[in-house]
């Protein structure tokens, strides 16, 4: 079976799998938006579509029943708010007030650090053209 690359779905392509995946990310990292219980990092995807790995530690997410709904909203709103044109490689750090939430306080937690993070992409990347632009300009004169 074959998924095109407007799928919903979560498969290998979408994800970070490799330790120099998560390296990418990790090391200087220009987009962070955080909340009480998530960091999201993310940086220009090295493919063409944005990719999402999932950093939800046992020592602050005890329970494997809480992480594992954790890792799911997580998978759920990147696959349904990731309509960026921009593609971005991103890790979701879970913080120790994630248990605390409820589920429709869980869902909103993510849909606001993975929105805010668009935003700051979009910002970041119009920035850089308008840089770009006016860098430009002024060499050819």
């Amino acid at each position: 079976m074959t998924h095109s690359s407007h799928d919903s779905s979560f498969g290998r392509n979408r994800r970070l799998l490799t330790k120099r995946d998560f390296n990418h990310v990790f090391n200087d990292a220009p987009i962070k938006h955080g909340n009480p219980a998530f960091l999201l990092l993310a940086k220009p995807s090295l493919t063409d579509e944005s990719r999402l790995g999932l950093v939800i530690a046992k020592k602050h997410i005890k329970t494997a029943v809480k992480r594992n709904l954790v890792k799911r909203f997580a998978r759920e709103t990147f696959r349904t708010q990731n309509k960026s044109t921009l593609a971005l490689d991103m890790v979701l750090l879970a913080r120790s007030q994630a248990v605390q939430l409820n589920r429709a306080e869980l869902r909103k937690a993510l849909q606001h650090v993975f929105h805010g993070a668009s935003r700051k992409a979009l910002s970041l990347n119009t920035d850089k053209a308008v840089h770009t632009d006016a860098h430009s300009s002024r060499k050819s004169n």
